[in-house]
């Protein structure tokens, strides 16, 4: 490079200044220029010297490979002569410094080839003296950075795109090392902290979000190095003002560095109003809970309530219908039946009110089991027979072999859809109609098929069938129940129901239940309705507890037809306890709603006198709900009666209860 120089004041102190240096440097020998040749000749970059008057000096191979030019062509004239337009301020700048400051400097530029075509160029500038005529020269060293600045543009430009890419996600994001030094925060993010994101990054975690939240973190952050899912719901502040944000929050582990320090990242999501969704439900569901339970509560009130007068009609409309004493005079007899008939309608559609309750709000216990078919059809159209006769209607029964088959149901709810059907098929029939009956057996399913000849349905009628309380016209009798929970009861035991009608051919309702193995079981064994008979000898005392006199009345002309009950009476639960242990009674018949307390307590309070551990106790209520029946049975009762009673039933139990005592 040659001695350092001071900057010439002036063009005449500077050729002085050289003339002195051509004075004292010795003129280079021929065989060093030559060397000198060879080895600038032998880099690859393009080098050059160019004096303060811009005058070309040197330029090497590379140099004259590259612009295509001679050297002789070259040396000894200006820059502006052999690349018109290559001096732009930039290098004149550059050369300039280079020289008035005696030091290297660098310029990385671009340069446009003839066609067009961009080259990014990186020269730098080496200060030197010429050593024969002592004029200040720089040696300019050019290289081609087109592929490093390309790469470096690609890079800058992929990490634009993916920063905006992270903030234009909908959602909260950022990144720690291992200092737990936020090195990135969207700005989402930045937003929920209060701070520009250009502020938080380089800040540690717990400067910017409290020290006692950062140690929340913290345990979720060491989870994602541990390799373990890591997730956990945040509250933030709304920068909306609006309340809290909750925010689903994800811990993810970065990649380790090459020299083995770790890093995190945070992805928050919004799920504020999935939350406010979810508590809108629960609050709904818990509304719809308590709306249940109102309304069972207020249905086992109303069962109560409509059941007690029916005890009382039915009850005695029985004791008027079977008064061996004191017959009936066929008008009476015609009286009395009308009376037991309405009542028992009544009591149905209490009973189908109840069902359909306890199945909508998903109360309706079923009692499945694989049963045999043909017992409960034939019991079925032996209760419907007589309303056939009365009307007049036909009833064609079934072969008998059709009917060999099981099915997967529950027995009870089963004959309550036929008796329902079945009597729909005579009600709605013409005089002197038909009534068939059906069975088709298969693999899967058994559908049985009840028809008639009636007035058949619109298609207007057959879609609002099945809709509870819907009367599909003002002459048609019935509540619009019946159909409606014999759908509810299929679909609870797993079975379908239909129908299929013409107008003026008539209708076919369809039930289709899921077939049981023939060896699976047989039908429930009927209720042997025997009497058992009492020693007529012996006095069996029964004590009945009950409030209601009406009630008490009917009991006693109940019992009445049993040999043998001495009947004995209260009203008061701690009155009954003191008759008990006065003189220890062969059966307690207790009503659950007592005044004092109630029929469990009595029962309790009974229970812990050794003599009376071994009394049978019956609950008779009006209460019909399974829930009280269950109840009833866990305390200890020996059967439950549910009001209105059945006089057969009634006297079953007692005997059954009384017998051997």
């Amino acid at each position: 490079m040659g001695p350092r120089l001071k900057p010439a004041r002036n063009r005449r102190a500077t050729y002085k200044a050289s003339a002195r240096v051509r004075r004292r440097a010795p003129l280079p020998h021929a065989a060093d220029l030559h060397t000198y040749q060879m080895v600038t000749n032998s880099i690859a970059d393009m080098v050059s010297v160019v004096g303060e008057d811009e005058v070309y000096r040197l330029v090497n191979d590379a140099w004259c490979r590259e612009t295509g030019l001679k050297r002789e062509d070259v040396i000894g004239r200006s820059v502006t002569e052999v690349l018109p337009g290559s001096i732009t301020p930039e290098r004149r700048r550059a050369l300039s410094d280079c020289l008035d400051h005696q030091r290297p400097g660098v310029l990385r530029d671009v340069f446009t080839r003839p066609g067009g075509t961009l080259r990014y160029l990186e020269t730098t500038y080496a200060p030197f003296a010429e050593p024969v005529q002592g004029v200040r020269c720089a040696a300019l060293v050019t290289r081609d950075v087109t592929a490093e600045e390309t790469a470096a543009q690609a890079t800058q430009t992929a990490h634009a795109r993916m920063l905006a890419l992270l903030d234009a996600f909908p959602g909260f994001m950022a990144a720690c090392d291992e200092q737990h030094r936020y090195t990135y925060v969207n700005e989402r993010l930045a937003r929920v902290l209060g701070l520009p994101a250009r502020e938080i990054v380089g800040q540690l975690a717990s400067d910017v979000l409290g020290e006692q939240r950062f140690l929340i973190n913290l345990p979720q952050v060491e989870r994602a190095w541990r390799g373990e899912p890591s997730m956990a719901e945040r509250q933030y502040p709304d920068p909306a003002g609006s309340g809290d944000l909750d925010l689903e929050v994800h811990y993810v582990a970065g990649a380790p560095l090459a020299d083995g320090r770790r890093s995190y990242y945070v992805f928050g999501i919004d799920i504020s109003d999935r939350k406010q969704a979810q508590q809108a439900l629960i609050a709904a569901k818990e509304e719809a809970e308590r709306a249940n339970r109102a309304k069972s509560r207020f249905m086992s009130l109303m069962s109560h309530e409509l059941r007690t007068p029916m005890n009382a009609i039915l009850g005695f409309g029985q004791l008027l219908r079977s008064d061996p004493l004191h017959p009936l005079t066929p008008d009476q007899q015609q009286y009395v039946d009308e009376i037991l008939v309405g009542g028992r309608h009544l009591l149905t559609l209490i009973n189908d009110v109840l069902d359909l309750g306890r199945i909508e709000s998903g109360r309706l216990a079923m009692a499945m089991a694989p049963v045999a078919l043909r017992p409960i059809v034939e019991e079925c159209l032996a209760l419907i027979a007589p309303l056939a006769q009365q009307r007049p209607v036909r009833l064609l029964l079934p072969e008998p072999d059709s009917l060999q088959c099981h099915v997967h149901t529950d027995p009870l709810r089963l004959k309550q859809v036929l008796l329902n059907l079945l009597s729909n098929a005579i009600k709605y029939n013409r005089r002197d109609g038909d009534v068939t009956v059906r069975c088709v057996p298969g693999r899967e399913q058994v559908e049985l098929r009840i028809s008639d000849t009636g007035v058949g349905l619109t298609p207007d009628q057959r879609q609002r069938l099945f809709v509870a309380f819907e009367r599909l016209g003002s002459s048609l009798e019935g509540s619009g129940i019946g159909l409606a929970l014999s759908r509810q009861l299929m679909r609870a035991m797993g079975g379908e129901i239909g129908v299929d009608s013409e107008l003026d051919i008539g209708s076919t309702f369809w039930l289709r239940l899921r077939a049981a193995p023939s060896q699976a079981g047989a039908a429930p064994a009927a209720l042997d309705a025997t009497p058992v008979a009492l020693d007529a000898l012996r006095r069996h005392r029964v004590l009945y507890v009950e409030d209601n006199e009406v009630n008490a009345l009917l009991m006693r002309a109940m019992l009445a037809r049993l040999p043998g009950v001495q009947f004995e009476h209260t009203v008061s639960p701690l009155q009954a306890i003191e008759m008990a242990r006065a003189a220890r009674p062969d059966l307690l018949l207790l009503d659950i709603q007592l005044p004092e307390i109630d029929g469990f307590e009595l029962l309790r309070r009974l229970r812990t006198d050794p003599a009376m551990g071994h009394v049978p106790a019956i609950a008779v209520s009006a209460g019909a709900m399974p829930a009280d029946i269950e109840r009833a049975l866990q305390a200890g009762f020996a059967a439950y009666l549910t009001k209105p009673l059945d006089l057969s039933e009634l006297l079953h139990a007692v005997q059954q209860h009384l017998r051997g005592r």
